[in-house]
């Protein structure tokens, strides 16, 4: 992981000597020893609030409305004094919160957690990490080993300057795009980007990073989309996940667990709207891992975020809630094609436009 430590200090946040980095844990990596040694030895200085996976969900167990307000008021106040921002999640259990109310886990991330990131993504140096885990590797069907390969691979995408020019290439094509349409066996969905600006996470603020993003202007979404990967995060799980658009209006949804995917949505107006569009573009994550972190960034694939729309790409949308979707394009996942303005960019997970092709031998290559 020093590698990883290395790209997140000096190509992600690129620390300088006598910063202050204040470091936000829920459970606990040996990726976080390396990345204060790293800090240090920058002439920095490193904050560190980490939280076992036993605390965390005491806390959430058992916090209200009243107890985090006062602890995001404490958070809020401290970084302010910070120049940087580094947010980690180590899985131990995807299904760690099972048991607990969705009532218990809205409340945490609604007056916390969520502010909490958005504060600190004001800052000019912030960063989101997931690194792997034994959970993760399980979930994914492959060993620890296989899985930390994976994420140093990934993570090392930041280091080759031959993939901007594609990353760059594909943002000319969304800022210059109207329309959108996922076509694949169990998907057709339209809707318009024109005017939302795209942008690019090459992993300066995610690690793993390789996607680029903008957002559906929310009226304009029409059709069906089916996410074939399934969706794990902090106990919430769904296997399948269907849903239907009329002119921006979720009318209907078909989910392995309809009651929890309605909790969900009633989180808040904008829960059921989609604040993202991403086309994930890294071609060292080959295989889904099961979690959006990694899977919305695997080369081949597509997503939408119900819920939050990112401030860079901003369509208006604000919610509690950022959901990330993901549909495989892939042949060996049923294939699908991606246009924009009707002009085939993505067929079975292979980019296929003329413009972008010669930029992308190695995605192409899988």
């Amino acid at each position: 992981m020093q590698n990883v430590a290395h790209t997140a200090v000096h190509k992600s946040l690129q620390v300088k000597p006598g910063d202050k980095i204040y470091i936000y844990s829920i459970g606990c990596s040996n990726l976080v020893d390396e990345i204060i040694q790293k800090v240090q030895e920058v002439g920095a200085t490193v904050y560190l609030n980490e939280y076992s996976i036993s605390n965390w969900k005491t806390l959430v167990q058992f916090s209200t409305a009243r107890t985090y307000r006062g602890l995001l008021k404490k958070e809020l106040r401290f970084l302010q004094e910070m120049d940087g921002f580094i947010g980690l999640t180590m899985d131990e259990n995807l299904y760690e919160l099972e048991d607990f109310s969705a009532e218990s886990i809205k409340i945490y991330y609604k007056y916390f957690y969520e502010p909490l990131l958005l504060t600190a993504q004001t800052l000019s140096k912030w960063l989101l990490l997931h690194p792997p885990s034994s959970a993760l590797s399980q979930l994914s069907c492959q060993s620890l080993d296989q899985l930390n390969q994976v994420f140093v691979d990934a993570v090392g995408l930041l280091e080759h300057s031959s993939y901007q020019p594609l990353f760059k290439k594909m943002m000319d094509m969304i800022r210059d795009t109207d329309q959108v349409h996922i076509l694949t066996p169990s998907t057709d969905l339209l809707f318009s980007i024109k005017g939302i600006p795209p942008s690019m996470c090459m992993g300066t603020h995610n690690l793993p990073g390789g996607e680029v993003f903008t957002a559906p202007i929310p009226s304009s979404v029409n059709g069906y989309i089916t996410f074939n990967i399934p969706f794990h995060s902090f106990g919430v799980a769904f296997e399948t996940i269907q849903l239907f658009y009329s002119n921006g209006s979720l009318d209907h949804y078909v989910t392995s667990d309809d009651n929890r995917f309605k909790q969900i949505l009633q989180s808040d107006s904008g829960a059921s709207t989609f604040g993202e569009f991403g086309i994930g573009l890294n071609p060292f994550i080959v295989r889904p891992v099961y979690t959006s972190a990694y899977d919305e960034k695997m080369a081949g694939t597509i997503h939408l975020a119900l819920g939050q729309s990112y401030e860079s790409s901003y369509n208006g949308n604000d919610s509690t809630v950022h959901m990330d979707l993901v549909l495989s394009l892939l042949k060996g996942d049923g294939g699908g094609c991606l246009f924009f303005d009707e002009e085939l960019i993505i067929k079975d997970g292979k980019i296929v436009h003329s413009h972008l092709r010669s930029l992308v031998p190695l995605i192409n290559k899988r």
